[in-house]
């Protein structure tokens, strides 16, 4: 990926001059005294040359870290990038004493930590500061440092199965409960360094009086974080499930594992728990560091997050102002300590449950216990003091309908511009109520809002408060990670001074896909990392790169007066989309709207009582799964009565018809019905029927095939509409795709031409399925043959 804004002069630095200016200090101002330059390293017949290697001890006997220093290298790097690559190779010259690994260029500081055994790596956000050697050796005297990231997951995974046994269900409160035990571990061991005796000990005590050990340690780790004496919530483990955990943690030291392990365990170990409970939602990791990331708070600001979960962005945006500030030398050991004053970083949450976990959330990542409110942010009575003081605002809001009946909407101008009012809606102009004049917001938003027609007036109500900077359209499979399939966008806003009628340029944006899978937090940091490049390079001078297309997202301006008549869709805007249709457009075919040529049907959901086994007086119901690009597939179609297929006469399908998917992630695939003897058949609440108005005029299948084809499918993808499930498109919007025409006979040359090609990758489609199956009859008979012989 391209780094848009990189500051190096052109005249780029020596790697030597790099080494002595810049990483030589930084590794003092870490703490670390004993470094080596240049370190030949012999393995076998390889010898190879390290930049520089940190010790533990005076006499470089214990290697620690071993940097790599190139001249220039990107924001953002995988595991699998060469100079990760070569760095790991060093280290494991050097020995399993080498935690941790660095590639850096001066600008950019890469850290990744090696698990136990050197066998994996683990991507780090913090540099790793110096030990305080005389703690580590208390620790050595009185527990078991653990220094490999696995091995501290293994037990939380253990404590986990602790509660599941015991009858803890998965979610937020076994979230909370492990944090607060962790959170008392820890602040025992800070005890510990200060020559205390340990509390988190089981020995010669009995239950009752370990648990009040446990909780006291929790409350006295918070009063460390507040300015004002807090206690926190009612402990749900009984003392004898606490003692089994504390059983098996109190011979270990935690506090040697570094802050990225521990900070970060909730949304590493637990996504999978929150994800079971399907009224918890949480954003991932990687969309919350981009959203922080754009919205780039400095150091002296204020941010909010007025629904802020699990506390997921507050924590986000410390750790982004902390890696902005200087680098202040401080121990792994004292991690339950905050650098940052009370009401920097404030997270509101109404649900007690959620902000009990968020609070231990806060604790662990150094956050003042007291920043966490729980309230309502939607009532605007309450929290008054907030009103107007905060320079970022950055949230993913709760979505969906809000019956007029809710006590406070009342309080929202917004409320009067839409007929159907979302939480999303009160939450923009919420946030926008905390905000300066000047300040930003950054919010995701489900893309019904930005595109939905029935929106539009609410939209026209930010353009009077608001200025919008940026809208970028995140792909279909940015929440895989945490289970749902929506489709969203993030929408900056700046909000205006009371006398500005700004218009300016809006920065629009469209990631195509993350490619999410086990690699996806690598792979979705490349694809972020540039495009944050341009977004801030846009809010800074209000101009872009002229090179803003990569592999995975592409970038353009349009005038925020466009945003006053269309849909805030960015995809709708796409220029390289709207170029393909323009072309057609002065093509010598004229292009026709859909609703022109065919009447637009809508199919029936039916639910699992009207389902019934296939008879001979049933009725099949094709199914999105069941419409394929020019193909249908009715092999898993379900079937309803001839009662139903009687009752829903307008469904029913007919020779002729085309059937277009209009619901879901099959969105947009399209087959006509020609020739096929189908029976009794209906379309499902998600195909829709294209019935052609004159079979003279247009041919099924040549429909069916441009619908199929990518000009269909970008109209299609532009005018779709998101709701909080599903993609879908609306009969109107459907209709309005435009479909090039030649005349009849034309339409009929190229469907005869597409049956044709059809039929043939079917011949050898079915003479590869005879071959694959000839090839496993040869192993059989071959080893048969064998057993003969033998």
């Amino acid at each position: 990926m391209m780094n848009y804004s990189n500051p190096r002069n052109p005249d780029t630095l020596s790697e030597s001059i790099v080494m002595n200016q810049k990483i030589i200090p930084y590794f003092y101002q870490l703490g670390y005294q004993y470094l080596d330059i240049n370190v030949k390293l012999q393995k076998d017949f390889i010898t190879a040359i390290a930049d520089l290697v940190v010790y533990l001890d005076e006499d470089k006997t214990q290697p620690y870290i071993v940097a790599e220093v190139k001249s220039q290298i990107p924001a953002e790097i995988t595991l699998l990038a060469p100079s990760v690559q070569q760095v790991f190779s060093y280290a494991a010259y050097l020995g399993e004493s080498v935690r941790y690994l660095l590639v850096t260029d001066g600008i950019h500081y890469h850290w990744f930590e090696r698990s136990s055994g050197g066998r994996s790596l683990l991507s780090l956000e913090n540099a790793p500061h110096a030990y305080n050697q005389q703690q580590l050796a208390l620790f050595s005297n009185v527990l078991q440092p653990i220094t490999d990231p696995q091995h501290f997951f293994d037990l939380m995974h253990s404590v986990m199965q602790i509660l599941v046994r015991e009858g803890t269900g998965y979610g937020l409160r076994m979230g909370s409960e492990i944090n607060r035990i962790l959170i008392a571990k820890l602040h025992d061991e800070q005890n510990i360094t200060l020559g205390r005796k340990s509390l988190f000990s089981s020995d010669q005590k009995t239950e009752s009086q370990l648990s009040i050990d446990i909780a006291s340690l929790f409350n006295n780790a918070l009063a460390q974080l507040s300015t004002i004496s807090i206690s926190e919530g009612i402990w749900n483990l009984s003392p004898r499930v606490l003692k089994q955990i504390v059983v098996m943690m109190e011979k270990y030291a935690f506090s040697t594992i570094t802050h990225n392990a521990i900070n970060q365990l909730f949304w590493h170990l637990f996504s999978d728990m929150v994800r079971l409970d399907h009224d918890v939602y949480t954003t991932p990791l990687y969309l919350a560091q981009f959203l922080i990331q754009l919205v780039n708070p400095q150091p002296g600001m204020r941010i909010l997050d007025p629904a802020c979960g699990t506390g997921l962005f507050p924590i986000e945006s410390a750790k982004h102002l902390q890696a902005s500030s200087e680098i202040t030398p401080t121990s792994e050991i004292s991690m339950l300590s905050s650098s940052l004053p009370e009401k920097t970083i404030i997270g509101i949450e109404i649900n007690a449950e959620v902000a009990e976990l968020a609070l231990t959330n806060f604790v662990l990542n150094g956050l003042p216990p007291n920043d966490l409110v729980k309230a309502d942010a939607l009532d605007k009575n309450a929290y008054t003091n907030f009103r107007e003081s905060c320079d970022v605002v950055v949230l993913d809001p709760p979505v969906g309908q809000i019956p007029r009946s809710f006590s406070f909407l009342h309080q929202f101008d917004i409320a009067s511009f839409s007929n159907r009012i979302t939480y999303e809606m009160l939450f923009v102009e919420r946030a926008l109520d905390f905000l300066k004049p000047g300040g930003i917001l950054g919010i995701l938003l489900p893309d019904t809002l930005l595109s939905s027609p029935a929106y539009a007036r609410a939209r026209a109500w930010i353009l009077q408060v608001a200025i919008p900077k940026a809208i970028i359209s995140l792909p279909v499979d940015a929440f895989v990670q945490v289970g749902h399939s929506g489709k969203a966008s993030i929408l900056l806003l700046e909000k205006k001074p009371s006398s500005s009628s700004k218009v300016g340029q809006v920065l629009l944006a469209e990631i195509q896909s993350l490619n999410i899978g086990k690699s996806q937090r690598s792979v979705a940091s490349g694809i972020f990392s540039s495009l944050v490049e341009v977004v801030r390079t846009f809010m800074t001078t209000n101009q872009v790169p002229e090179e803003t297309q990569q592999d995975y997202w592409n970038a353009w301006l349009i005038s925020s007066n466009e945003l006053k008549i269309e849909s805030w869709n960015a995809s709708a805007h796409n220029p390289n989309k709207r170029t393909f249709v323009q072309t057609l457009k002065q093509s010598s075919y004229s292009m026709v709207p859909l609703e022109s040529l065919v009447e637009i049907i809508g199919g029936r959901n039916f639910g699992p009582s009207n389902y019934v086994e296939k008879g001979d007086n049933t009725a099949m119901v094709l199914q999105a799964g069941a419409v394929r690009d020019l193909v249908l597939d009715t092999s898993e179609s379900p079937f309803v009565s001839y009662r139903d297929y009687i009752h829903f006469e307008r469904i029913q399908v007919k020779t002729g018809d085309v059937l277009i998917t209009t619901t879901g992630k099959y969105l947009g695939r399209a087959t006509a019905i020609i020739g096929e003897t189908l029976g009794y058949t209906l379309a499902s609440g998600a195909v829709t029927i294209l019935r052609p108005r004159s079979p003279a005029e247009v041919d099924p299948f040549f429909l069916a095939a441009v619908l199929s084809s990518t000009l269909g499918k970008e109209q299609v993808l532009q005018k779709q509409a998101v709701s909080s499930a599903q993609p879908y498109i609306r009969r109107g919007d459907l209709g309005s795709i435009l479909i090039p025409l030649p005349n009849l006979r034309i339409q009929k040359d190229i469907a005869d031409r597409l049956h044709e090609m059809l039929a043939t990758a079917q011949r050898l489609i079915q003479l590869a399925n005879r071959i694959e199956a000839a090839s496993k009859e040869i192993v059989v008979k071959e080893l048969q043959a064998g057993e003969d012989n033998a």
